[in-house]
């Protein structure tokens, strides 16, 4: 009778446990990698989606040059074919998605960008002074304010380079400085602060003095309260 080396069987055992845990683990491991890899595209994607503009052809782009205008002006156009805006209208209107050239497509720094709003459901007005343009957007019967400087600002900027967005128009006022209001709001360039709008002043420095914005709470500067 054959004697059974149940070490050497033992040992077998351990290294077939072990090459099928290693196995497993290396499956598992694999499987983890790529569900977190897909999860991560899809991520990327949804994310570009909603941060990029959709191509757009140059055949668009000479409908919205060429294309008879029924309504037009340096910020928005309307033509029979559709809605164009520049560049930086796009960046700040809300509900509108804009469109870039596609790779290879010739370019002109007068560009329109055109988007894919029904003309038949929008219109705009443009309301200057000299000191800003105020841009009213009109979609689907729902309008929106927004401010553009103008002047040694200079053209399609506001207060030294920032939009101002959601105004109210009718009351809407510069300042000085980089303050303005409304009569909801005390901004600093772009930015809501919070001050009183009702009793808000604005008072230009001499010399190298910093000018100051006062109200009932106390003085303002470069946006803060001091």
């Amino acid at each position: 009778m054959k004697k059974v080396n149940y070490q050497v069987i033992g040992m077998l055992g351990k290294d077939t446990s072990r090459k099928i845990f290693k196995k497993t683990f290396f499956i598992y491991l694999t499987v983890v990698i790529v569900v977190s890899l897909i999860i991560i595209f899809l991520a990327l994607k949804v994310f570009s989606a909603s941060h990029s503009y959709p191509n757009m052809s140059y055949n668009e782009y000479i409908i919205c040059e060429k294309e008879k205008k029924i309504k037009d002006s340096i910020l928005v156009r309307i033509t029979n074919k559709g809605v164009c805006f520049r560049e930086n209208v796009c960046k700040i209107v809300d509900g509108v998605q804009c469109k870039n050239f596609e790779i290879g497509d010739k370019y002109d720094g007068g560009l329109k960008i055109v988007n894919g709003i029904n003309k038949d459901n929008f219109d705009f007005e443009i309301k200057k002074n000299d000191r800003y343009t105020i841009l009213l957007i009109t979609i689907n019967n729902k309008t929106q304010t927004h401010v553009f400087g103008v002047g040694h600002f200079g053209a399609m900027s506001v207060l030294d380079g920032f939009v101002i967005k959601n105004v109210d128009e009718e009351t809407f006022q510069y300042l000085g400085g980089k303050y303005s209001k409304d009569k909801n709001y005390v901004y600093y360039k772009d930015r809501i602060i919070d001050a009183d709008p009702a009793t808000f002043i604005y008072k230009k420095g001499r010399g190298k003095t910093v000018g100051r914005g006062h109200d009932k709470y106390g003085s303002w500067v470069i946006g803060k309260m001091k």
